[in-house]
């Protein structure tokens, strides 16, 4: 069985900004709310459908577009889309989900199906993969409770990022958007996301390059990691983290327990291990994923003063630039 998550519990405020007059998901694209658009290419290729709201109200909008979706208004946790992922994987049932922003009208089912088959092969998630390095956090497949599992996990230590997912230890495969997407989509207008009205008539993206896919895989299965990790919040010792040969959960762990015993020498071990994480990201070309462990690591120096911090953060955002990444996305 097959689901689908449609996140739409952004705020919007780039899209109303730009002169975006209603709701981004309610923006009619072709005279269709692009939410039932997208909804109806996730439709034909799985069983169900969620959508992950973060209010009420928007609730109880959207349910009344179409009548064989179901909405769900996101649970408690840290703010972010991994909540509304986390709030979906609870509801759906199905065994392999997609996961899908409310705000790419032009999405294939066939790029769809695509990562749906490679989580029925046997991976935990499944990513799209520029050659710049650059992966899609926001368009991927996961096995539904491999990654409930480690978002609740993330969620006790107040994560939100959606690509925490993989940093957690989920077994990935990063899908070649040149050689197995394009021939999908030849124009690959599943990746157009309308961040403002404008986006609407904005051109594709275009790729050049190759880069094969490839797989990582984890030491230890997911569900091993989150029985170790828990065991090293409950006790408080972080190094007992290290059992999972994770270095994301090593620094993570550090930097939770630190907060609660005010440790800086423990935010200085959660740094270097962050760091080193990037590291081994940016040695397999994962320079999105490299980026993302630099934010970590320099914002664990910047509460203990270091001057490190900025260099760190900079080259962090030096590589969002590169890659044409809003710093804030998620």
């Amino acid at each position: 069985m097959r689901g689908a998550i449609i996140l739409a519990g952004g705020a919007g405020r780039r899209f109303r900004s730009a002169g975006g007059a209603v709701d981004k998901a309610l923006f009619m694209v072709e005279g269709k709310p692009m939410l039932v658009r997208v909804a109806e290419s996730v439709k034909e290729v799985v069983d169900e459908v969620v959508v992950a709201v973060d209010s009420e109200t928007k609730a109880k909008n959207y349910a009344e577009l179409v009548d064989w979706i179901d909405v769900v208004v996101d649970e408690g946790g840290p703010r972010g889309p991994l909540r509304g992922i986390r709030t979906g994987l609870r509801k759906l049932t199905a065994d392999s989900c997609l996961v899908v922003p409310c705000d790419s009208p032009f999405l294939k089912p066939l790029v769809l199906d695509k990562l749906l088959r490679k989580v029925e092969e046997g991976f935990e998630g499944v990513l799209p993969l520029w050659p710049n390095g650059k992966h899609e956090p926001l368009l991927a497949a996961y096995r539904r409770e491999e990654a409930l599992k480690l978002s609740e996990a993330l969620a006790r230590v107040d994560r939100s990022r959606t690509d925490d997912l993989i940093r957690a230890g989920l077994t990935t495969f990063f899908l070649s958007v040149p050689l197995e997407v394009k021939p999908l989509d030849p124009e690959l207008k599943s990746f157009i996301n309308i961040n403002r009205p404008s986006d609407l008539h904005a051109p594709p993206p275009w790729v050049e390059e190759e880069k094969e896919s490839f797989a990582i895989k984890p030491q230890l299965s997911s569900s091993e990691v989150v029985r170790i990790v828990s065991k090293a919040v409950d006790a408080g010792l972080p190094t007992i983290a290290d059992e999972a040969g994770n270095l994301f959960w090593s620094a993570l762990t550090r930097v939770y327990v630190a907060r609660l015993r005010e440790d800086q020498k423990m935010l200085v071990e959660a740094s270097n291990l962050f760091k080193k994480e990037g590291e081994e990201y940016l040695r397999r070309g994962l320079k999105l994923f490299y980026a993302r462990a630099l934010v970590d690591a320099s914002a664990c120096l910047r509460k203990v003063d270091d001057d490190k911090a900025e260099e760190l953060l900079n080259e962090a955002l030096k590589v969002y630039r590169e890659l044409k990444v809003a710093s804030k996305a998620a």
